[in-house]
């Protein structure tokens, strides 16, 4: 099928509950600040986000103009299905974004979660302790992404710089994984933030580690605190800052492992979907019927190569209106009305018309109208070319008038020998109705000619080896004997193997009783009746040939006088 191009939509219901979803998200995880739904064209379709007494927020086709988001979304989009991609801002670290490539109803979408805040959770964290604590996150180059310090955080150009600043300390943390340093009276403690093992597959930082960001904390050792109880607790402390970043990665980890589901069964059932509607196109592009699909305003949405053929349209009918594009003059005038009258049914009710084109090439055309409601469609047409059953037709219903009204009797059986048709002249001739008569066996009809069972079993024999038999029947009936020229013949079908027979009867005894009477008249006497001199001869001559084949010699007569 020639279809129309379909643009990318959300539907309002897809819309709704994406909405619905992302408000669920929000409403039960505060650090995580909008969910957003990004098209191909990298604008947000859809932003839904926390808002002031966290209220809810949903911002409608707006246009990305950063770079950098530009070119996270460009790298989601390249990943494959069911991977999410996880990034956090450069320098500092105030939020991590979530990304995730998936695809539904075979448009490309971008889902990302936006979690903001991290520097004031661990300031938070710092007040609730009396002990003057430092913290940093840094990323695997080294870089500080947070730095906190009591009740504030620190963001100028030199923080950024944790390799260059506290170069020993970096050198123990690409060793260890987690560990404990004495430097200069301070204690520090680092642990890597781990994503865990089985999310691995599904997780792209981009930088291809599995652990990006290390968590490390400064405390200073004075007299009024023990050395102890420095290296102890922190351990425990960190560790549950850890735990807090890790789970709120993980739910937004669970919220794409959702989406997934989703989007997987939503896939599935758009596979099927496509896999019969590819069958159906193939099926009605591969059709000899035509296939026509107009709006209400009577422009064509969909055709096919067989409508375009039949009805001689130009192979740019698509989208244009159908009337402007048919030439013949009562076709126009035919369909227009056809058109009017299907407008006036309820959907999915049909009208049927016998179109005959007058044009050359002459063709016979059977158009089924359907009333529809697909969005903008309106009627379909089915169009079927007839001429060849019209002409076959014609030609069937010529044969039958010259068959009915044939003087000759006519019998047509199947391969079986059962009577299928007799003629009206069979009636006549016979006195029988074509009622009595069809549906019996043709055996029967050989009995009433004779009761010699080898001659009807070799009749039989012969017709099935596709012969034709021609014979001369007589038959006597009240003293007098009537004679019939009787011919059977097979009658095979386009693969050349016998279907029917035809039998054709002619009463031609008149013809016999006038060869009867000429040859009598030329070897007898018409006044005594007697034999003349032609029959005299012919029968000497019998007589001569007779006696040469018994003896083998020639034998004269001569005349005596």
């Amino acid at each position: 099928m020639k279809q129309q191009s379909w643009q990318q939509i959300l539907t309002l219901s897809q819309r709704d509950d994406f909405i619905n979803f992302a408000n669920k998200i929000l409403t039960n995880n505060t650090t995580l600040n909008s969910i957003s739904l990004i098209d191909y064209k990298n604008s947000y379709r859809l932003k839904i986000s926390t808002a002031v007494n966290n209220n809810i927020t949903v911002i409608n086709n707006k246009t990305i103009t950063s770079i950098t988001e530009l070119n996270d979304i460009d790298h989601a989009f390249s990943l494959a299905a069911n991977q999410t991609y996880i990034n956090a801002s450069p320098l500092p670290l105030n939020y991590i974004n979530y990304y995730q490539h998936i695809t539904i109803n075979n448009y490309q979408w971008v889902i990302k979660i936006e979690q903001q805040n991290l520097p004031q959770v661990l300031i938070n964290f710092s007040n609730s302790d009396s002990i003057s604590q430092h913290f940093w996150i840094i990323n695997n180059k080294g870089q500080t992404l947070i730095n906190t310090a009591k009740n504030s955080t620190s963001m100028n150009d030199n923080d950024h710089r944790f390799k260059r600043q506290n170069f020993s300390l970096w050198q123990h943390i690409q060793r260890y994984n987690h560990h404990q340093i004495i430097k200069e009276n301070n204690l520090y403690t680092y642990s890597p933030l781990f994503i865990p093992t089985k999310l691995k597959a599904s997780v792209d930082f981009k930088y291809g580690n599995l652990s990006p960001w290390v968590l490390v904390s400064k405390v200073n050792i004075t007299n009024n605190h023990s050395m102890l109880a420095f290296i102890q607790y922190p351990l425990n402390r960190y560790f549950t800052i850890f735990i807090l970043i890790i789970i709120s990665g993980i739910f937004s980890l669970l919220a794409f492992s959702y989406i997934n589901r989703q989007k997987t069964e939503i896939s599935r059932i758009n596979s099927v979907r496509d896999t019969t509607l590819h069958r159906y196109y193939s099926l009605i592009e591969n059709t000899d019927s035509g296939i026509i699909v107009i709006n209400n305003k009577r422009k064509i949405t969909a055709i096919n190569s067989a409508a375009i053929t039949i009805l001689d349209l130009k192979k740019d009918a698509l989208h244009k209106n159908i009337i402007s594009h048919i030439s013949a003059i009562n076709t126009k005038i035919d369909i227009v009305a056809l058109l009017k009258n299907i407008d006036n049914l309820a959907f999915n009710d049909k009208k049927k018309m016998q179109l005959k084109i007058n044009t050359p090439p002459f063709k016979h055309l059977e158009i089924i109208a359907t009333k529809i409601n697909n969005n903008d469609d309106n009627i379909m047409l089915h169009i079927i070319d007839v001429t060849s059953w019209v002409k076959r037709e014609q030609q069937l219903k010529g044969l039958s008038r010259a068959v009915e009204q044939s003087e000759e009797a006519v019998i047509i059986t199947d391969r079986f020998g059962v009577i299928e048709y007799v003629n009206n002249s069979y009636e006549k001739s016979t006195g029988e109705s074509s009622s009595e008569i069809i549906g019996i066996n043709s055996k029967a009809i050989f009995k009433r000619y004779t009761d010699d069972t080898d001659k009807i079993d070799d009749i039989q024999s012969k017709l099935n080896q596709g012969q034709t038999i021609q014979r001369i029947i007589s038959q006597k009936n009240n003293d007098t004997v009537h004679y019939i020229d009787n011919t059977i013949s097979p009658i095979r079908d386009k693969n050349d193997r016998i279907s029917n027979y035809i039998s054709t009867s002619k009463d031609i005894t008149d013809r016999i009783n006038y060869e009867n009477e000429l040859h009598h008249l030329a070897h007898y006497d018409q006044l005594t009746a007697l034999p003349n001199r032609n029959m005299f001869i012919t029968e000497v001559d019998k007589s001569l040939l007779n006696a040469k084949k018994k003896s083998g010699e020639d034998v004269y007569i001569s005349d005596r006088n």
